[in-house]
């Protein structure tokens, strides 16, 4: 069966507000087909998730990981849908439109074949091998496969991290320094990174201040509850002349700050306490993603306000640079590229060294790492536990814990994409102009290019010689 495609424009009361948009009708169409989130689809009930975290403590055995939110009828829906659009589009656009929104009906059916892995696996209908098979596969087409030249950098960072707390004069740190070092993995290559300059970080941070000069409501010697930090979005946001952007603390499962455009909400999880100087970064970070949403609708392509093709990995690593540069020292660069902790598990599981690994195998590296650090700050055993739990059980949504391999790599773009957009920045200044334009990859030639051909470029004083010098360059050498 092959459902019909029929855009209701009246629907998005964006496309009414936006009369300069030239996609509306593709943007109604591409709405209509409802994509299972697959973050949805992977979250775990928290009881489920404190169960297994005190048993796996206990005896360190694989935790059974289920996902009751995955739904195999919406997935295959949403496959029939998109199915439907892609004819939509081939039959009613040309041009840079028609790819652009063939490539997001790609996406897009990449994330439903990913919700669908995870709902048939759940529903028991595959073998594991089967889907530890479709799995990977699903999810190297929605997240793309990370960069070894970044993960050997990773390696390379927490060995040298190590080897310099072989000289701490607490011995929890120097036994976990050694443990560490023990255990990690030899780089397979050799890769130094240099860090932004102290200029182009400054111009980041103009930009932000400039752009959202909202970070009067905050103290940076004050510590906020989570009904605070909210409080101080809300008055953020109606500076920005977002208020119809809502923040809410209670009645939902988000177990960290999270950004939803659908629901056009910001949620907190309730019963934290949070340093000023945290605040400010959770603003900086979760605010760019408002604003990315808030000027893509307002633009020649709404696309852009929801996300150009595999928009979400280069999303964040984009508003990693916002949350970075807001807290730099003035006059310095940052401290160290964004969650360098998320590639090495990914590398890690995945075996980038040659090695894949499973759940058990995987945190019995994370943990020393975060004892390192924990011990370091005079923190305890559990909460590095905790820490290393934590990042671990992000890093094997979709898998089973015991098979080697399989692994949900999303989390190896916060990393590698914070480091191509401060590389971009470095060389091309003008980059700065448009980090907010909508949701897109920001060193990316084929999105810059789509950006080019629908004008938007121009409209933010890019010329066609600096698109043209971007083109050419390489910004591709790490990923």
């Amino acid at each position: 069966m092959t459902d019909q495609v029929v855009p209701d424009t009246t629907q998005y009361p964006e496309i009414a507000a936006n009369p300069k948009a030239v996609d509306g009708e593709l943007y109604a169409a591409f709405r209509s087909c409802k994509v299972p989130s697959y973050l949805d689809a992977l979250a775990v009930p928290e009881a489920i998730d404190k169960a297994a975290r005190e048993k796996f403590k206990k005896n360190r055995q694989a935790p059974a990981l289920v996902y009751p939110h995955a739904s195999l009828s919406a997935a295959l829906t949403s496959l029939r849908q998109l199915d439907a659009m892609a004819e939509f589009v081939k039959d009613n656009a040309t041009g840079v439109l028609q790819d652009l929104y063939l490539a997001a009906v790609a996406d897009a059916t990449a994330t439903a074949r990913l919700v669908e892995c995870i709902a048939t696996l759940y529903e028991g209908r595959w073998t594991q091998d089967v889907y530890a098979r479709y799995y990977m596969r699903a999810n190297e087409a929605a997240f793309g496969r990370p960069s070894e030249l970044a993960f050997n950098y990773v390696l390379t960072q927490f060995g040298t991290a190590a080897e310099q707390l072989l000289a701490a004069s607490e011995d929890l740190v120097v036994q976990a320094a050694s443990r560490v070092l023990e255990l990690l993995p030899e780089p397979t290559a050799s890769i130094t990174l240099t860090l932004p300059s102290p200029e182009v970080v400054t111009e980041a941070r103009t930009r932000l201040l400039f752009r959202r000069g909202v970070w009067d409501f905050i103290d940076l010697d004050k510590d906020y509850t989570s009904e605070d930090m909210a409080e101080a979005f809300r008055q953020m946001l109606h500076a920005m002349g977002y208020d119809h952007w809502k923040v809410q603390v209670e009645g939902h499962d988000k177990s960290v700050v999270t950004t939803s455009w659908p629901d056009t909400t910001i949620f907190i999880p309730p019963g934290k306490i949070y340093p000023g100087k945290r605040v400010v970064e959770l603003a900086a970070h979760e605010l760019g993603h408002v604003e990315s949403h808030e000027v893509g609708l307002a633009g020649r392509c709404l696309l852009l306000g929801i996300g150009f093709p595999g928009y979400d990995s280069p999303e964040e690593g984009a508003q990693m640079v916002a949350e970075q540069s807001v807290v730099a020292t003035p006059g310095s660069s940052i401290e160290e590229f964004a969650h360098l902790d998320r590639l090495l598990a990914v590398g890690l599981a995945l075996g980038l060294d040659g090695t894949p690994r499973n759940f058990a195998q995987v945190f019995a590296i994370l943990e020393p790492i975060k004892q390192m650090d924990a011990f370091a700050r005079g923190k305890s055993e559990s909460v590095a536990f905790n820490n290393a739990w934590m990042r671990n059980r992000r890093t094997f949504r979709g898998g089973d814990a015991e098979t080697p391999g399989v692994c949900l790599i999303k989390d190896h773009g916060y990393t590698e994409y914070n480091i191509r957009c401060w590389m971009g920045l470095e060389q091309f200044p003008w980059l700065n102009d448009v980090m907010d334009v909508g949701k897109f990859d920001r060193t990316s030639v084929r999105d810059l290019g789509w950006l080019h051909e629908l004008g938007i470029l121009a409209d933010h004083g890019v010329s066609t010689e600096q698109y043209q010098a971007f083109a050419k360059s390489d910004l591709a050498a790490i990923a």
